[in-house]
């Protein structure tokens, strides 16, 4: 059950730039010739550009429920989910929620084993409380440095692993309630071939542990042990590293000796009927691209995340039923003005369309597509205004899907089954004209609302990112640099940007001049290239980086010269601006997303 305010004063810059200041209005689009040209040629360089740099005011929001990240359920009804500081309780499985707690450190783990007796594992060190989560006492485990998951079987007997002040990985295990901890020997060899492991106890004896070899491509060599003696002596099940199951390894739960469940990334939920000897996909299978966290209360009925949100079975994993979906879109929205925004969050069968109207703090769903007839995923999503919009689904075999009443219905437009040219990237302009790019970055153009397409350039550029402000007009990433066109795709030429930089996403706005960039750039202590803000107000001769701490950005959009949005990853709440990017405010999830009703 592992996995893996702060304000800064602002100061502008006068010389070269306005610092991270003005945008200018995204909409209108020009008159359009009739068709763009249709050869491509080569892209041309540019000089480098003056780099300086300034900080921005940040107020990051420890209170934003958009991203599940552990659970613990003692029955059916009563249980508690995690969402980065927060702790919510449900006792009524799942029907009403409350918020007990939050706490200044990032959650680890969580179990709780009585309404009352509970731990978790934090960045700080591992907590117990005794009265619901409402406070929590530091318990001392002198022999870790780190502690990384947990599992108590009742009020007195628990397991914990860690890594030690010397680095190593332990399994520690206590009588009673944590106040002596003691070693257990683990598999040998563990430590060499396996990077991380999982473990569960169903009494002081009997017990499994997964270990996960070096991960590469959606596969992960896998053993599985199990001990009755405590610890004492783990016997492998099967051959080692040949645990038939696909994904990552990421929690392992048993009912009792015989049914269990093996959660995984990139692999889905896998059960097993004879102790773990052999494992099975589960049917009706919950979407792979992430599980963990599982648990059960009969063979065939429990809990899982999935995620970012909790589902749960009641027929053996056949069907699910959703509990507490995600609590933010699963896209970055597209917004039309200040207040009112578009976006999308899937769900277990539909895809549902969401609209804002309060700049994103809160969302209602307007429409639900069924996934068999939008598909398994979205791939590709684009909004010209608040009614005409396009989805790409698929991947294979994608489809184009046009709506032209804010997304209460949808037509199909186009499909392939080329997997060379599967449709993968949106830049739409209005209600009938647009660019659509394949899988291998190959340009088509569509005047007559998708019905037929041209194709304008068929260079092999692989790049999914272009954004056309006009028909001639319009921005591209390839091969982490930006690049431009004016003449609709003919001729790309690359834009100045920060020097040793790699671009990953942009906003140019209509007036070709301000830009706002974000790329990633090499941060030799964290060993790893770390995303950065840039903003320019001359065609990127000189850019600002705008310094915001530990934020690293994902996405940026402006809607004028004060409004904008920052994004950080997939599990983290936005942030807004109305003073330019002075300014920064996350956005809070409390009580929004399909849950104004029953969150307390």
């Amino acid at each position: 059950m592992f996995r893996n305010g702060l304000m800064i004063l602002f100061f502008m810059l006068i010389l070269l730039l306005a610092g991270c200041e003005s945008v200018a209005d995204t909409k209108g689009v020009s008159n359009l010739p009739d068709a763009p040209p249709k050869k491509a040629q080569k892209s041309e360089e540019t000089t480098k550009p003056i780099l300086s740099t300034v900080k921005a005011e940040v107020h990051s929001n420890a209170q934003s429920l958009e991203f599940l990240q552990h659970a613990s359920f003692i029955n059916v009804n009563h249980g508690w989910v995690t969402a980065g500081h927060l702790i919510l309780h449900t006792s009524d499985g799942g029907e009403h929620w409350q918020e007990i707690v939050k706490i200044d450190s990032d959650i680890k783990d969580i179990q709780f084993v009585s309404p009352t007796k509970g731990w978790m594992v934090t960045t700080e060190g591992i907590l117990q409380t005794n009265d619901a989560g409402e406070h929590w006492l530091n318990i001392r485990v002198p022999e870790l440095k780190e502690m990384m998951q947990l599992d108590f079987l009742d009020a007195e007997h628990g397991w914990i692993s860690g890594i030690s002040q010397d680095g190593k990985t332990k399994l520690m295990y206590t009588k009673d309630g944590g106040n002596k901890w003691g070693e257990i020997t683990y598999p040998p060899s563990l430590d060499d071939y396996c990077p991380n492991f999982n473990f569960h106890f169903i009494s002081n004896s009997e017990g499994w542990l997964v270990c996960g070899g070096e991960p590469g491509a959606g596969q992960q060599l896998k053993s599985l042990y199990k001990t009755s003696d405590g610890g004492k002596r783990w016997d492998l099940l099967g051959e080692k590293g040949k645990l038939a199951v696909g994904g990552y390894v990421e929690d392992l739960y048993f009912m009792d000796k015989q049914y269990g469940w093996l959660t995984t990334a990139r692999g889905g939920l896998y059960s097993t009927h004879d102790g773990g000897k052999t494992w099975g996909f589960l049917k009706g299978n919950p979407n792979g691209s992430g599980t963990n966290d599982p648990i059960l209360f009969k063979e065939g009925s429990g809990y899982v995340l999935e995620w970012g949100r909790l589902i749960a079975t009641d027929d053996g994993g056949e069907t699910w039923r959703e509990v507490l979906p995600r609590q933010k879109p699963s896209l970055v929205p597209i917004f039309f003005n200040e207040n009112d925004g578009i976006s999308a969050v899937t769900h277990l069968d539909s895809l549902a369309i969401l609209k804002t109207h309060d700049g994103g703090r809160t969302w209602e769903k307007t429409s639900s597509i069924p996934s068999d007839i939008l598909g398994e995923s979205i791939t590709a999503f684009s909004f010209s205004d608040q009614q005409h919009g396009w989805v790409i689904t698929g991947n294979v075999t994608a489809t184009v899907w046009k709506t032209d009443d804010g997304g209460r219905s949808w037509e199909r437009i186009a499909q392939t089954n080329q997997s060379k040219e599967f449709y993968y990237g949106l830049s739409m302009i209005d209600d009938q004209s647009g660019y659509i790019a394949s899988g291998w970055g190959h340009l088509t153009w569509t005047g007559d609302g998708g019905k037929t397409f041209e194709v304008v350039d068929s260079q092999d550029s692989r790049s999914r990112s272009y954004h056309f402000i006009d028909k001639m007009t319009s921005w591209k990433i390839d091969n982490f640099g930006l690049f431009e066109t004016h003449d609709g795709g003919n001729k790309w030429s690359k834009v100045a940007t920060p020097e040793n930089t790699r671009v990953f996403q942009y906003q140019f706005m209509p007036d070709q001049e301000e830009a706002w960039l974000i790329a990633a750039v090499r941060n030799d202590s964290k060993d790893r290239y770390v995303s950065q803000l840039y903003h320019t107000l001359d065609h990127g001769k000189h850019w600002v980086h705008c310094e915001m701490d530990d934020i690293e950005p994902s996405a940026v959009q402006f809607i004028d010269q004060q409004h904008g949005w920052l994004y950080e990853g997939s599990q983290s709440a936005p942030y807004v601006t109305d003073d330019g990017g002075r300014t920064w405010v996350q956005i809070s999830y409390l009580s929004d997303l399909n849950y104004p009703e029953n969150y307390s």
